[in-house]
């Protein structure tokens, strides 16, 4: 989300265990540094 608006869907599976609190804070990092890039690439073809 990014100002109150879906801007990209991640996806993740294939876990054997359950996804706990610390799996949840892994996948939001990744979030953001995919989103950094994506941000970053969409600016320089502006």
């Amino acid at each position: 989300m990014r100002d109150e608006k879906v801007v990209a869907i991640l996806g993740v599976g294939n876990k054997p265990d359950e996804y706990d609190e610390d799996d949840v804070k892994w996948i939001g990092i990744m979030a953001d540094l995919a989103w950094d890039i994506v941000s970053k690439k969409i600016a320089e073809d502006e």
